[in-house]
This record gives structure tokens, sequence and C-alpha cells, in this order.
């Protein structure tokens, strides 16, 4: 991302959200967006994450410029390419454990991929839950899931918005080393975080000011 601006609100009233942005994030790197409620941390992450849109400046994800990208390449590129922890898990209640996982999954279904499924769930602690109903989960355990559904992916970019958030210490130690070894293994981590020893688990912070 370089001397990226978003604006908020109809054209005609539109506010600067955050302009002159440049940010960078290598492979193997976990970088931590802080800076006070309001100020467009998440709007930022969801712009990298191609969710959302810049109004000025360009970006840039594995050496492709997707600041104007059709809405079909920037969705292959969400599907191939991005893991994505949301503030709410982003799962489907009603759905098994294994179901929500194998979602991440680029071809089959949990039949297919059940093995790789499988690996997922034992490395967030959820070995022998795989038939478990979303719903009847802690949110400790839900978070967990969203986890298991990134590491199932593979991806090589990781973002990742408030992941610790309303987590006992340990349940956020577990998410946190997880993306620790996400990036260990290559990928690239953008994290938004409220929490200073969240934050403090990263390589690097950036401020975002309003």
């Amino acid at each position: 991302m370089k001397d990226a601006t978003k604006k908020v609100g109809p054209a005609r009233t539109a506010r600067t959200l955050w302009e002159g942005v440049s940010l960078r994030v290598d492979a193997g790197e976990r970088v931590c967006l802080t800076g006070p409620s309001g100020c467009g941390k998440s709007t930022l992450l969801n712009c990298v994450g191609l969710l959302d849109t810049l109004d000025g400046g360009s970006l840039s994800l594995l050496g492709a410029d997707l600041t104007r990208a059709s809405a079909r390449a920037r969705m292959r590129v969400r599907r191939h390419d991005i893991g994505y922890l949301f503030q709410d898990y982003a799962l489907i209640d009603n759905d098994t454990v294994e179901e929500n996982v194998a979602l991440a999954c680029a071809r089959g279904g949990v039949g297919r991929n059940r093995r790789r499924i499988d690996e997922a769930l034992e490395i967030v602690g959820l070995g022998g839950r795989q038939k478990d109903v979303v719903y009847q989960l802690s949110g400790g355990e839900q978070q967990r899931v969203a986890v298991a559904r990134v590491l199932v992916r593979r991806p090589s970019i990781i973002l990742a918005d408030e992941p610790t958030a309303s987590l006992d210490r340990e349940n956020a130690a577990l998410v946190l080393d997880q993306l620790a070894r996400c990036a260990e293994q290559g990928a690239a981590v953008l994290m938004v975080s409220h929490d200073p020893w969240a934050a403090d688990h990263c390589d690097r912070k950036v401020a975002i000011s309003q």
C-alpha cells in the first residue's frame, strides 16, 4: 500500500478517514495496526483484504498491482491468497466444526479434505470435535475454529481484525501462537488490535492516527 487515502460518507460531504498511508508487510512478518477507535484501522485492513477500495494511492499484493483490479480478479485473490480472521468469527452457526473449516478448502468438501481438516483442528486443540455444532461452542472455541479455517487454506496473507478480543489469556495466546506459526511458514500477517499485550507479540507496530 502506497500513499493510500480513504474517505467515508456521501461523496459531497465525504470525510477523509486517513491519507498518505504507506505500508509494507513482508512474507514471514507480523505487523499490528494500532490507534484510537474510529481512526480506520479495520477499514484499512478491509482495503488490504480487497473487501473495500481505496480513494487514492495504490495497493499491491504478492507483486501484483490490484488498485483497479476487477471484481473477479479481487475475488480470485481473496479466495486463493488471503486468510481472514474476523471479529465475529464469521462462522455458520448451524453447521459442524468440520463443515466450517471445509469452507476454506479450494476444492471438495469435508470428505475430500478430511486429513487437512483434522490436522488443522488438532493444531488448535479441537481434535475430536469435528462433529460439534458451532453454536454450541464457547467464544474461544469458535475463534479457534476460525483459526483452523485459516490454517487449512495455507494463505500467503493473513488479516486478523481484533483476533484476541473477548478471549481469555489462554485462548488469546493460542491464537497468537498460531499466527506466529503461519508467519514462520512464510505468511505475511497484518493484525488490528487494541490490546497492547497482543500487539507486543508482533514484529512491528504501525500507529494509525485521525
